[in-house]
């Protein structure tokens, strides 16, 4: 998603009051995204190094 788009769908998509991860294939992208949630006052972290840096187990659906 370009940066433009998410700025203004941020605002809807993620209410203030929630906490959001971020992640993307290499981070840098998603830590943008989360300095830009974090200005606005939302608690944003991002996974350093992105999809390429996780070696936990994945899994596909809702959290149990």
């Amino acid at each position: 998603m370009p940066y433009e788009v998410f700025q203004i769908e941020a605002l809807a998509l993620f209410p203030v009051e929630d906490s959001v991860l971020v992640v993307d294939p290499g981070g840098a992208r998603a830590a943008d995204f989360a300095v830009f949630l974090r200005r606005r006052g939302q608690v944003a972290s991002y996974l350093e190094g992105g999809y390429a840096a996780w070696t936990g187990p994945l899994t596909v659906g809702a959290a149990p």
